[in-house]
């Protein structure tokens, strides 16, 4: 970015980075997520805009922050100091005090514990060294029939974030992209080249994007590029901060703004253990979305949900065995994130043939193996439809879906099992909507109102009458459409969306989710409320003082 006070926040920020705690220091330190208030910003003019926003708003943010840090630097008391802009926050390693000095800060939303989080634990496996045949949840989920058609996944790159990838196997060697921050290893164990220990990583690529013997497809997008990050280390433990590096990382894998290497596919086969809704990545997500990435993750394997698949900006898979069953295990509504459907769909899951280390292939089952044949579909999709918005990739897995189970979605099998060629289909023909806000993040004082205009743009001749609704993860304040319903007779109108914050409500940013209903047909729209901190001076989201 350009300008003075950038440069001073960057210098700060190396300096604090290169700090080190004198040798011999007995002084405890206290490894935490500093998270800043007011952290979203608009992200409008696409994923380039979006990143910049992005960037802007952390490097506004954290400047108090990091002048603080700066100080106590010069004292000894910090050791690390890791910026990020995927959400408004740092990492930082310093002592309790600073901690609790952090904490006091107007700007500071939270200061939480780094977390260790676990990498799923490894599904028992057949391995074999011959070639692996075609899946037959290949054609099951209607991928063979558009490759007869020529549509491969072709010009699409995904990005696997999961324990790393085999990237010497014979399937998934040439599909690399290759590029050389095409592989990020935020640990740092394995820095130069892809590397995987436990094989699961492997195991959810070769799903996407694996091809067999004699260029014979294995996985759903075969014609796609992949990239990777190893999110969990060679002990299967990743953290808080390694993740929001991973996402961050995903948004733009060489740091520079200026060039369009980001994937168009995210794939994340694991989840935070515990139960409940854990929103600790639901901006990192928002972000992806706003920038037209969809976040797939696996629902879970303990017959409930899991975050962060339950976030409101990702989409959950479930398994299902080749008959349509539901896979042992498989995750499930309710949703502890008060989404109306979970998992979104359910995918193949069970018996499942693709490749493991050492140029082998197995048989694995779990939604781990679910949630990539998703994201294959989704390069498939997306190699007909380059650009399309994440709700709308969203929305045509959703309406493809081959309904299982009650009439209608539920919270076994989600809106149905996938089914790609329907998918296409939808978004080639099928009559739709779209909401489009006029802002991602709307502010509001405690105490205060807000209100924008949502567009309720008609897709393919849509014609009808919606219900509208909206619902805030903050007690006590609400969100509506004062009209209640929009009706479309030709081009896309626009509704009014009116926020109340309660007093007392704690400065920081809430999960805000537009839907519009027609029939059994639900469109749904992550953004999010930003209570605003009263002593901050920062501009908002509406680019106002406060």
């Amino acid at each position: 970015m350009r300008g003075g006070c950038w440069a001073t926040v960057a210098v700060m920020a190396a300096a604090l980075a290169a700090t080190t705690v004198p040798a011999g220091a007995a002084t405890p330190m206290s490894d935490v997520i500093v998270t800043l208030r007011d952290t979203t910003p608009d992200g409008s003019g696409g994923a380039r805009g979006v990143e910049q926003d992005l960037r802007r708003s952390a490097s506004a943010g954290q400047r108090t922050v990091l002048r603080l840090l700066h100080r106590r630097r010069a004292e000894g008391r910090v050791r690390v100091v890791q910026r990020f802009w995927v959400f408004d926050g740092l990492r930082v390693v310093a002592d309790p005090g600073v901690a609790r000095e952090l904490r006091a800060l107007s700007g500071v939303a939270s200061v939480e514990p780094n977390r260790v989080v676990r990498a799923p634990s490894p599904a028992a496996r057949a391995r074999r060294a011959q070639a692996a045949p075609v899946s037959t949840a290949a054609a099951t989920i209607g991928a063979a029939a558009l490759w007869d058609r020529g549509v491969t996944g072709k010009g699409v790159v995904i990005a696997s974030l999961d324990s790393g990838v085999d990237a010497s196997h014979p399937a998934l060697s040439a599909s690399f992209r290759g590029r050389p921050h095409d592989w990020y290893d935020p640990s740092g164990e394995h820095l130069r080249h892809p590397v995987d220990t436990s094989g699961h990583g492997t195991a959810t690529l070769g799903v996407m994007v694996g091809s067999g013997a004699a260029a014979t497809p294995q996985g759903v997008a075969p014609g796609a590029y992949w990239i990777a990050a190893k999110v969990f280390d060679d002990h299967g433990r990743s953290t808080t901060a390694r993740i929001h590096a991973a996402l961050q990382w995903a948004l733009d894998p060489d740091g520079n703004p200026r060039t369009p290497d980001a994937p168009q596919v995210v794939n994340a086969s694991w989840d935070i253990a515990g139960s409940g809704c854990d929103l600790t990545f639901e901006q990192d997500l928002r972000h992806l979305r706003q920038a037209g990435v969809l976040p797939v993750f696996a629902a879970g394997n303990d017959e409930h949900d899991a975050s962060p698949a339950n976030n409101p900006s990702a989409f959950a898979v479930g398994a299902v065995d080749d008959a349509g069953r539901l896979a042992a295990g498989s995750g499930r509504g309710p949703s502890a994130c008060g989404e109306p459907v979970y998992p979104q769909v359910v995918a193949p899951g069970v018996n499942i043939t693709t490749t493991d280390l050492f140029g082998l292939s197995a048989t694995q089952s779990g939604t781990s193996v679910a949630a990539p044949y998703v994201s294959g579909a989704l390069a498939l999709l997306l190699s007909r439809f380059p650009g399309i918005s994440a709700e709308r990739q969203a929305a045509a897995i959703e309406s493809g879906a081959e309904d299982l189970g009650a009439a209608g979605p539920d919270r076994l099998f989600g809106h149905g099992r996938l089914d790609v060629g329907a998918a296409l289909a939808w978004l080639e023909h099928a009559p739709d909507v779209s909401l489009v806000p006029a802002r991602w993040a709307i502010g509001a004082a405690p105490g205060g109102a807000a209100a924008t205009w949502i567009t309720v743009q008609p897709v393919h001749g849509f014609t009808g009458t919606l219900a509208l609704s909206a619902s805030v993860r903050l007690p006590g304040a609400r969100a509506s459409f004062p009209t209640a319903t929009a009706t479309i007779r030709g081009p896309g109108v626009r509704v009014r969306l009116a926020l109340r914050v309660p007093r007392g409500a704690r400065p920081g940013t809430y999960p805000l989710t537009l839907r519009a209903r027609s029939g059994a047909r639900t469109r749904s729209l992550a953004t999010a409320l930003v209570v605003r901190d009263p002593l901050s001076s920062r501009p908002g989201p509406s680019g106002r003082r406060r």
